[in-house]
């Protein structure tokens, strides 16, 4: 799956309020939320490749958290 033009929101954040921020934006009507690892420096990603293929978030089932729905 390659990544579609449009918005995209980059958010430095911990899992403890991971599950929070990805419920609001799915509903938000947010899709194809990824999540990534990688090295924040001097307030840039610096390892970000737009060209990777994305690790999608899927919709978590009651009582998963949404760390454990990760695929790849």
């Amino acid at each position: 799956m390659n990544r579609v033009s449009g918005v995209m929101l980059a958010v430095r954040l911990g899992q403890a309020v991971e599950a929070a921020l990805v419920r609001q934006m799915q509903q938000g009507g947010g899709y194809a939320i990824e999540w990534a690892d990688g090295t924040w420096s001097e307030g840039q990603w610096q390892d970000f490749n737009p060209t990777r293929t994305p690790q999608l978030y899927d919709l978590p089932s009651a009582g998963q958290n949404v760390h454990e729905t990760r695929s790849g």
